[in-house]
């Protein structure tokens, strides 16, 4: 008979409104990741990579939040002529704009700038091969992107969210590597965590 005059209070608990979390004052910390893999279809060879982006956020208004970000990205990749590596990693600043659109869900619009380093080798497979034709390269990355997204608020202070986003980066080779500088634009959707205190 007492969990009877308890439900009450619970239900009114777990649908309170939910948007306190994005008020002025409080902070966010989580992140977003993926994995990707394809492989050729005409030739031997696959390539795969994994990525992750911790962040970490200030609400400096209601709704409004700028933060740090610290993606990083390590691929690989094998063909019939060598196999590849690389790890990049960036940090930079962020903002986050939420836009409430129900109890439990908000919009959000994100926009953020990077700096960091792309690191790459290159070894081919064939034993005929000297190693003079192995290549590693480092160099200065610069990132860009912006996104549009959705926060489901799995309980009061966990967001579950999804991000369509657009990114450029801009690499910058040492002149020793004997590469061109390079430029890569695309378009992603991540699946995030964020906790919210």
């Amino acid at each position: 008979m007492k969990i009877f005059k308890f439900f009450p209070l619970m239900v009114l608990f777990l649908y309170q409104p939910l948007m306190a979390q994005t008020n002025k004052g409080n902070m966010l910390l989580g992140g977003g990741g993926g994995f990707y893999y394809s492989k050729a279809q005409d030739q031997e060879g696959h390539y795969s990579s994994l990525s992750l982006a911790p962040n970490l956020g200030y609400f400096v208004a209601d709704n409004f939040v700028l933060g740090l970000s610290l993606p990083f990205r390590l691929s690989w990749s094998k063909s019939e002529w060598g196999k590849s590596n690389s790890q990049q990693f960036t940090v930079g600043p962020f903002t986050r704009y939420y836009v409430p659109i129900a109890n439990r869900t908000s919009f959000f619009g994100e926009a953020g700038l990077g700096l960091g380093t792309y690191k790459y080798k290159y070894k081919p497979i064939d034993s005929e091969v000297s190693s003079e034709d192995e290549r590693m390269s480092k160099n200065t990355n610069y990132r860009f992107g912006f996104g549009l997204g959705l926060v489901y608020f799995l309980v009061p202070n966990v967001g579950l969210e999804g991000k369509l986003a657009y990114n450029y980066n801009k690499a910058d080779y040492d002149d020793e590597d004997n590469l061109s500088d390079s430029s890569e634009r695309n378009i992603a959707f991540n699946v995030g965590l964020q906790v919210y205190f």
